[in-house]
């Protein structure tokens, strides 16, 4: 059985470029919910080494919206032997780098489909862990130490901290107690200022070192690709033989 992921916003650059690297690998398949189909389709067709074969065989697609419940479930259940009539199974991980709604609302959306799986399915034993892209400069939770550079800060906590609040209700949502127990695990991914169109490298293509940290121990940096945030997660949080059981929990800044 490969190791299924759902992603939500996959035609963001960081989300987008991590949904590629598994459909260039092996034993993994992928659910994307999405408005627009042909929207994702192209996106992924300008990834390097993305075929129509790849698609057809790798990724499945649900065509709705984040923030209806209905539509969620479909995408967090899929059918494990490619039969109408064989057991919807939850999906093993859930990548969310939303963009384009308020992500506390999808990510309400998202708690209470999985709230109606378990309960429709009686069972909780099959947890995903969730991985969801925020950013630097949200200061929680209590004791959580600086995590971005002094030539950002005007930027990050004065003109941008209305924006910001967006995110920052999306990671009190799954940070609640009630919540995260849904999940077998929350991992939030901080980057710091993001650049690029997140089109993967070649793998011989040199690329710079990824510096992760914690909210206690962050690290600080002034950019990082999309790219790199993508080819981040799916190697720590989906490639990884822990998939990400060690940022479980954490808050994790990425820099260069």
């Amino acid at each position: 059985m490969p190791y299924t992921v759902a992603f939500f916003g996959a035609t963001g650059g960081c989300t987008n470029a991590c949904l590629t690297h598994l459909l260039l690998s092996s034993d993994y398949k992928a659910i994307a919910l999405v408005r627009t189909p042909q929207k994702l389709i192209d996106s992924l067709k300008r990834q390097p080494g993305i075929t129509d074969a790849i698609l057809a065989q790798k990724l499945s697609i649900v065509q709705g919206d984040a923030t209806d419940v209905a539509t969620v479930k479909r995408t967090l259940l899929f059918q494990g032997d490619g039969h109408a009539n064989s057991t919807p199974k939850l999906v093993d991980a859930i990548i969310s780098g939303i963009g384009a709604y308020p992500r506390q609302q999808t990510t309400t959306t998202l708690v209470s489909a999985l709230r109606e799986i378990y309960a429709e399915q009686q069972q909780q034993e099959n947890k995903p862990v969730v991985t969801v892209i925020s950013t630097t400069g949200l200061a929680s939770p209590a004791g959580a130490k600086e995590d971005v550079p002094i030539g950002l800060r005007t930027l990050y906590h004065s003109l941008l901290a209305e924006p910001h609040k967006d995110k920052k209700r999306m990671e009190e949502i799954l940070s609640d107690k009630e919540n995260s127990a849904l999940f077998r695990g929350v991992v939030i991914v901080r980057p710091t200022l993001l650049k690029g169109d997140g089109i993967v490298q070649s793998k011989d293509a040199s690329s710079k070192t990824v510096r992760a940290g914690t909210e206690f121990e962050p690290v600080t940096g002034y950019t990082i690709s999309r790219a790199d945030v993508g080819r981040w997660i799916w190697k720590n949080m989906l490639l990884s033989e822990d998939r990400g059981e060690k940022w479980i929990g954490r808050r994790v800044s990425l820099a260069y």
